[in-house]
């Protein structure tokens, strides 16, 4: 990117963080840039940060472009659209299917990214499929920790329980035997 360009991209950041809207250039400007890091340069970084812009300062006006990259090749550029149709613009409803297919399947970042809006989700409706597979993501040794942390989490918020190793990590717990069986114990009553 060039100076001007570059001093646009931080006032379009700046639109996003202080909740402002885009002009009819500027929306111009962020839609050309998309297409530009969708077709041409496959950057997939960039083309997150645009797909963010759009979704921040417009609601859900555009839904289905941003919906078009739920399945993209660039796990990152799926990861965000989960993210930005749930959480940015409330839509965990109409997405609580590709949350839990999310949560089963590819890449860490991706995983975590959906247990969070998993979170989210359960917090106003009750799923228990989804509980069922926060529940599996937990007892699975073999997966990635931080994985396993989000989901423990995200469990033990949903069902209530405090948690008196908070400080420590899914790791340190399970050396040590501390995961709270409550934890447990309530996302099993849930799913039964």
């Amino acid at each position: 990117m060039n100076k001007k360009e570059d001093d646009l991209y931080e006032q379009l950041k700046d639109k996003t963080f202080y909740g402002g809207e885009l002009t009819a250039e500027e929306l111009s400007y962020v839609l050309s840039k998309i297409e530009f890091f969708t077709e041409k340069e496959k950057a997939p970084a960039e083309l997150t940060a645009y797909l963010s812009i759009l979704a921040k300062t417009t609601g859900s006006r555009y839904r289905d472009l941003i919906e078009k990259y739920l399945y993209s090749d660039e796990p990152i550029v799926s990861s965000e659209a989960l993210f930005l149709l749930c959480e940015i613009m409330g839509l965990r409803k109409e997405y609580h299917k590709e949350i839990k297919a999310f949560m089963q399947k590819g890449f860490e970042d991706m995983r975590t990214q959906a247990i969070w809006c998993a979170g989210y989700y359960l917090h106003y409706h009750a799923d228990v499929e989804m509980v069922r597979i926060l529940l599996q993501i937990v007892e699975n040794y073999r997966d990635c920790d931080e994985v396993r942390e989000e989901a423990y989490q995200v469990l033990r918020r949903g069902t209530g329980c405090e948690d008196e190793f908070e400080d420590k990590g899914i790791i340190e717990r399970i050396d040590e035997g501390s995961i709270d069986s409550k934890v447990l114990a309530a996302a099993r009553l849930l799913i039964s």
